[in-house]
């Protein structure tokens, strides 16, 4: 029996190397995703102004469970 022509049957022993996984890099503040750690990081600058609110938001009601207890 004679293999089709242009099918190859030749076994090789080359190396698998599985594809590679790109790591994600999540904000914490929104569901934003990133692919690297700076652009990440340069993203995370931008809810700056979220976090400086959301901290005098928590120091203001310690502070009124304070005078309220």
């Amino acid at each position: 029996m004679e293999a089709e022509e242009g099918l190859d049957l030749s076994l090789s022993l080359r190396q698998y190397s599985p594809p590679r996984v790109q790591p994600v890099f999540a904000c914490g503040y929104c569901p934003a995703k990133f692919r690297s750690p700076q652009a990440l990081g340069g993203h995370q600058k931008a809810h700056k102004l979220q976090r400086d609110l959301h901290r005098r938001a928590m120091a203001l009601s310690s502070a009124a469970a304070g005078l309220l207890g």
